[in-house]
């Protein structure tokens, strides 16, 4: 007998099912009602999985560590219960895990102010006694000494006008010339490179909506509307974008890709509340180059668009949509141990103790990852760590996967998790092939920390445009913050040089690896502040 939905042909069912006891058929009568329990059940499992998703979301933690304690606890439960004993593996923390350290006796913890950057202008104030004191002693005073105290004191940023004056000569004979004026980053525009630069900073760095901006600037005096500075943002990405192009195409012929995206809201009238939900790409090239795309649509074909071109490795997630990518066959995909453990994870907050036995392994894993970044070990030496101490413990658990999957519900959390494992598994292994791969994109995951932050605060991109010209900026940003370069100094250097007719091919001089190396003394004292004042 077929499974019947609940709440839907149940006058059907009882009159089979009276049939089937009227007819003396016990077997079948049986075999019927525990089909349709079994229905029943395996629904409000999936219903009661999902309403405990939405309340985690709601009222949970958002991070993925797990006490180690707890799963020492859920091990030995385990064993209790005949599962069969494993050689003891120590649990690291893993990505997003806290790292439990013991306390360092032999260390003290520096205690008190840090000192004030050298660098910070100081203005010297001199304080005399007081005629009181000097009143109560005898005697001729004489300087014999100083102390100094410092004050950290803000003063506000100020606007400040340039008027270039162009002089006009001329000699006897009436002939003229006129002193060139300096080009301006938008042609006939009223704001110089370093307000574009603090406008762009503003609000892609730090989050900053154009319209608080504009109240910020009020308060200095200066009336600019939400409209002029979105036309200079768009002027900007325009200026910024062959750049962008190029930190694009260094990022598709890196050694490694890490890819993934975020939703991104946009402003679309023909939309139900006038909102359309973009998708924000982040590509990142060997971890020093990244690249953001933005796609109107999450389909595969759109993905394409600009993944299609890539050869060689390629780290991400389970999408659906990098399928077509792979099936050309220049792309290799790698697959992000993060995201598998995420699944196990979910089982193991279910109260599915089973799945403690599979993240002990990942989190022997990582630690391994861990003491061969500690040793500072290069990637061949890595990728020998790998094989020797790695392969073992993934043989293990790809034994133990296999093993649960042949009788696991692929509905429930744990099957859910064995089934995203079993349908990664050969992507997951490629880390085990080259010493340059990670265990997972947990970096790309990090770059969408940003956008993730930016789109709390100004809501959405005004159009399809904009968001384009908001991943062309956020690019050229991000790439120069994984290079440690002063944003400011350097926006500021290329908008100067780009407006002006910079060559195309030149470009590459205006990279952040090249621009540091063509700009050294100036990259080395900013360091040096910054590490002086940390």
């Amino acid at each position: 007998m077929a499974p019947v939905p609940p709440n839907r042909g149940i006058d059907e069912v009882c009159v089979e099912l009276e049939r089937m006891f009227d007819a003396g058929e016990k077997a079948a009568l049986l075999g019927a009602v525990r089909q349709l329990l079994g229905s029943a059940l395996g629904q409000v499992d999936q219903l009661s999985a999902r309403v405990g998703e939405l309340l985690h979301q709601l009222y949970g933690r958002k991070s993925e560590r797990l006490n180690p304690n707890q799963l020492k606890l859920a091990l030995a439960e385990l064993q209790d219960e005949g599962e069969p004993d494993q050689p003891a593996v120590s649990i690291p923390p893993s990505e997003g895990e806290p790292r439990l350290r013991p306390k360092d006796t032999d260390k003290v913890k520096k205690r008190g102010r840090k000192p004030l950057p050298p660098d910070l202008p100081r203005d010297e104030i001199r304080v005399v006694p007081t005629a009181e004191q000097l009143a109560e002693i005898s005697g001729k005073m004489t300087l014999v000494g100083e102390q100094k105290s410092e004050v950290l004191e803000y003063e506000p940023a100020q606007f400040k006008v340039l008027v270039y004056v162009g002089e006009v000569w001329s000699n006897d004979e009436g002939q003229i010339v006129t002193a060139p004026v300096p080009d301006k980053v938008i042609d006939k525009g009223l704001p110089g490179p370093g307000l574009l630069t603090q406008v762009v900073i503003a609000k892609y760095r730090d989050h900053l909506p154009l319209n608080r901006q504009t109240v910020i600037y009020r308060r200095s005096g200066v009336e600019l509307s939400r409209n002029t500075l979105v036309d200079w943002v768009a002027a900007v990405a325009y200026i910024l974008e062959p750049l962008a192009k190029r930190i694009y195409q260094r990022v598709m012929t890196s050694h490694v890709v890490q890819a993934d995206d975020t939703t991104l809201s946009v402003q679309d009238r023909r939309k139900a509340k006038n909102i359309k939900k973009g998708r924000l790409w982040a590509l990142v090239g060997d971890h020093d180059y990244v690249s953001y795309r933005y796609a109107e649509d999450w389909r595969g074909d759109t993905t394409a668009g600009f993944l299609s071109a890539r050869v060689g490795w390629m780290q991400v997630d389970g999408y659906k949509g990098y399928e077509q990518i792979f099936a050309l066959g220049m792309a290799v995909e790698v697959g992000c141990w993060m995201h598998c453990r995420r699944y196990f994870v979910k089982a193991f907050k279910r109260n599915d103790l089973r799945a403690a036995k599979p993240l002990e392994l990942i989190g022997a894993m990582y630690k391994i990852e861990a003491e061969s970044k500690e040793a500072g070990e290069s990637h061949a030496q890595r990728l020998e760590r790998r094989q020797r101490d790695t392969q073992p413990i993934v043989t293990k658990l790809g034994e133990w996967i296999e093993e649960h999957a042949a009788k696991e519900p692929p509905s429930t959390a744990l099957g859910k998790a064995l089934t995203y494992a079993r349908n990664q598994w050969q992507a997951l292994l490629r880390p085990l092939e080259d010493g340059a791969l990670e265990l997972d994109n947990g970096d790309v995951e990090r770059t969408m920390r940003g956008p993730a932050m930016g789109r709390r605060n100004w809501l959405f991109a005004g159009s399809d445009e904009g968001a384009k010209r908001a991943a062309i900026i956020a690019s050229v940003l991000e790439s120069a913050t994984r290079h440690k370069l002063d944003l400011r100094q350097y926006l500021y250097d290329i908008l100067v040089k780009l407006s002006s007719g910079w060559l195309n091919r030149r470009l590459e001089e205006l990279l952040p690896h090249r621009w540091r190396e063509l700009h050294a003394t100036a990259v080395q004292q900013t360091s040096e502040q910054g590490q002086d004042s940390s």
